[in-house]
């Protein structure tokens, strides 16, 4: 897949739930022809969390948002 970093984010934004956005906690999944990137962990390389890029789909061809969002977890442990 190639890629653009929009610096945008609002105006690239989506509502999850009146879209046709896809979510993935492990990779990303193209939102025209449900094609699974099995290597999205190279797009994490210097990116920022809540950055969009623009992605063009290996599979479909056609260009697409991401955005790169984390989650963080605490755990805590008796000593």
């Amino acid at each position: 897949m190639g890629m653009d970093i929009i610096t945008d984010f609002d105006k690239h934004e989506n509502d999850p739930k009146g879209d046709d956005s896809t979510y993935n906690e492990d990779n990303i999944i193209c939102p025209y022809c449900g094609y699974e990137d099995l290597e999205s962990w190279a797009y994490l390389s210097g990116l920022c969390e809540g950055e969009v890029l623009e992605v063009d789909c290996d599979e479909c061809g056609k260009t697409f948002n991401v955005c790169y969002d984390t989650t963080i977890w605490w755990r805590a442990n008796k000593i």
